[in-house]
């Protein structure tokens, strides 16, 4: 619906019954919440006037994939909320029955894929593969976390390393290990996790050299491994090792592409909603001119969800 003040547009992320002929409308909803907003921006560039029009975006109650969505200027005053129950079961009756996704209590801008075509290879274990411009960090079924494995396996438990690196070149980057520790793991894709005091530190193995027990990361802690020897005790932990499967885990092998999940044999993974994260950045709100501020944006009743995290110098605090 629009009026001259006012603008509804509709966005159902699925084929219906109603055509692609596009436009927003009711009848002819969008089936991206990026094509709503490019229309939005469409029409506030070709106005006679600097005041966007107030416009509200409703989304159907389901998961909307996205790249980075870029809000700027031209989205002031615009509303994006999840379409009411009414809107919803107007959409049910003429939704394509195959469509893959279902519906939630409220619409979800996901910054992640979904991952589908699971093959069940061991009891409880099954395999999938992602496309090659995508590296799996994280993993969620039905918007439950699915963690990484972990040596040692069990959360609350650690590895010990025997000292710090005396090299102030290196003292960033690695540290003396114990033997055995990195002994029968593939090394390829684990990620080392390093306790400091209050932080921690994620680090990808560039190489290990066995004569002297030295590992060393790609990628620098925030300060030397080992600065906080009181507080962070020289611990650390390995994740991503496909050696270390445990009941609701899961492993990422960067060569094949392929994830590896054990289930806790409750669900199989092609019959829910299993999603990786692929975007840092969901969407960014900026304007590219100082002298035209974004003003009134409204985002309420959606679950923003599924940011990937950039480990290449990744430090939790």
């Amino acid at each position: 619906m629009t009026s001259s003040k006012f603008t509804e547009l509709y966005v159902v992320p699925f084929p219906t019954l109603l055509g692609d002929d596009a436009d927003g409308s009711l009848a002819r909803p969008y089936s991206s919440l990026k094509r709503a907003l490019d229309h939005v921006e469409h029409k506030y560039y070709r106005s006679m006037t600097s005041l966007p029009r107030r416009t509200a975006i409703y989304l159907y109650p389901t998961y909307h994939f996205v790249n980075t969505l870029h809000l700027n200027r031209a989205h002031s005053r615009i509303r994006i909320t999840t379409m009411n129950t009414d809107m919803t079961a107007f959409y049910e009756e003429l939704i394509v029955r195959d469509h893959t996704y279902r519906r939630l209590s409220r619409a979800s801008i996901s910054g992640g894929m979904p991952i589908t075509h699971w093959i069940e290879i061991d009891d409880d274990v099954y395999k999938a593969v992602v496309p090659s411009t995508v590296y799996v960090n994280q993993l969620f079924a039905d918007d439950r976390r699915i963690i990484r494995t972990r040596i040692p396996m069990n959360q609350s438990a650690y590895l010990q390393y025997e000292a710090p690196l005396n090299d102030p070149n290196q003292a960033r980057y690695g540290f003396q290990y114990v033997q055995g520790q990195f002994d029968s793991i593939p090394l390829n894709d684990v990620m080392v996790v390093v306790y400091h005091s209050w932080t921690t530190s994620h680090h990808y193995i560039d190489q290990i050299i066995t004569s002297n027990r030295t590992i060393l990361f790609t990628n620098p802690s925030d300060l030397p491994i080992g600065t906080f020897t009181m507080q962070g005790k020289r611990r650390f932990h390995i994740e991503n090792s496909c050696l270390a499967l445990v009941s609701n885990s899961f492993c990422f092998v960067n060569e094949t592409k392929t994830i590896y999940l054990k289930t806790n044999g409750s669900y199989n993974p092609n019959n829910i909603q299993i999603i990786t994260p692929i975007h840092e950045f969901i969407m960014l709100i900026a304007s590219t001119d100082a002298r035209y501020p974004i003003n009134n944006i409204i985002i309420d009743n959606i679950a923003i969800q599924h940011s990937t995290m950039n480990y290449d110098s990744y430090t939790t605090r």
